[in-house]
């Protein structure tokens, strides 16, 4: 997979026009703004970068952006301070920093924004969609988005690791019982939950099982009444998830998810 994504990055290094901002002072408080050529969506999608909390950045994750701008999408990649050096909720205050950054640099409109994480990454989103608490210190709220993707997302921190792997990653991430229940998904959804939530998981990940998203729709879709999606990917792993974003065909229902979403907003 990132033999494959390097590559695709070097074709594509001039088919982007990007802007990087910062949103706070440290070098990992910055985010990159990058626009499709033609066609321009109503909505803007706002992506975070997995990589176990600790590794990652935007740059990396260009050909998703990619994908997104040959789709007439804009994209809005956050980077955020990692692990070790800074743990929870470290993370979680610099996606609020950047989504308030975005809106007032870029002039987005908060009610035209998708998020979409990937793996660590939609942990974060999820938070961002469904801490109603933070939202308010950051003059953010849950009707800002008009859509949350996860994808192979860590949804539901109560459940047992699976692999030592992911012992060391999620302690390194939040180290205390009292933390992580602070920085799990699940524990946030309400009742009064309107954005469309869309999980893909596959069926084989070895580091995050596919039940933290069958349990984080089940909740969902128990507790609120807004839209949920589920796929599970037969054949695909962890990481091997985002080479969704390589093929139009496999990533047909994500597509049309993300079309359907942004027309909604006309």
């Amino acid at each position: 997979m990132f033999i494959r994504a390097k590559i695709k990055n070097y074709k594509i290094r001039n088919k982007l026009n990007s802007k990087k901002i910062s949103y706070g002072p440290h070098e990992r408080q910055y985010l990159l703004y990058l626009l499709p050529e033609k066609e321009k969506r109503n909505s803007t999608i706002f992506f975070i970068h997995g990589g176990g909390w600790n590794k990652g950045n935007p740059e990396f994750f260009k050909f998703i952006a990619y994908y997104f701008a040959r789709h007439g999408f804009s994209t809005i990649m956050p980077a955020y301070r990692l692990v070790p050096e800074f743990r929870f909720p470290s993370q979680e205050n610099d996606i609020f920093a950047a989504c308030k950054k975005s809106v007032a640099e870029i002039k987005i409109e908060k009610n035209n924004l998708i998020i979409v994480g990937q793996s660590a990454g939609a942990q974060l989103g999820a938070l961002l969609l469904l801490n109603k608490r933070k939202q308010t210190s950051y003059e953010i709220a849950q009707d800002d988005f008009t859509g949350f993707l996860s994808i192979s997302g860590p949804l539901d921190l109560s459940l047992p690791c699976v692999s030592k792997r992911a012992e060391k990653l999620l302690s390194g991430f939040v180290p205390t019982p009292d933390k992580r229940k602070k920085a799990n998904p699940i524990n946030y959804v309400e009742e009064e939950l309107k954005t469309p939530v869309f999980c893909i998981h596959g069926a084989k990940d070895p580091l995050v099982p596919k039940k933290h998203s069958l349990r984080f729709i089940e909740e969902v879709k128990s507790t609120s009444k807004t839209e949920v999606e589920l796929e599970i990917k037969k054949s695909r792993h962890h990481s091997d998830l985002v080479e969704l974003f390589l093929d139009e065909e496999e990533s047909e229902a994500m597509r049309d998810w993300l079309i359907r979403i942004d027309k909604n907003q006309i």
